[in-house]
């Protein structure tokens, strides 16, 4: 796994070219799976209702410049019926096409 860098100029800041988001014990939808990408690239903070939201999720990975997402046991974010998991994969197009 490539490990975080310091981006030059901004101490507060990391890029991490690869993600790998630990599906596991993770809500079900699709704000599971942005709970599951926010608690990996931000693993010290305190998860707060910001780690639900999918949108933070997508501002995240790309001012972490994050290339390659791998998420892991993402089939546990989409049990719950159809619809959980057509929004789950809609989700998933989303970081496709906005990364």
């Amino acid at each position: 796994m490539h490990p975080p860098e310091r981006v030059a100029n901004e101490p507060s800041r990391l890029r991490r070219p690869v993600l790998l988001a630990d599906c596991l014990n993770a809500p079900k939808g699709p704000r599971g799976l942005a709970y599951a990408i926010l608690r990996s690239a931000w693993p010290q903070a305190p998860a707060t209702d910001r780690f639900y939201n999918e949108d933070w999720a997508l501002e995240t990975l790309r001012k972490q410049g994050v290339r390659l997402l791998i998420l892991d046991e993402a089939a546990e974010v989409m049990v719950g019926g159809a619809l959980n998991h057509k929004q789950s994969i809609n989700f998933v197009k989303r970081i496709i096409t906005q990364l």
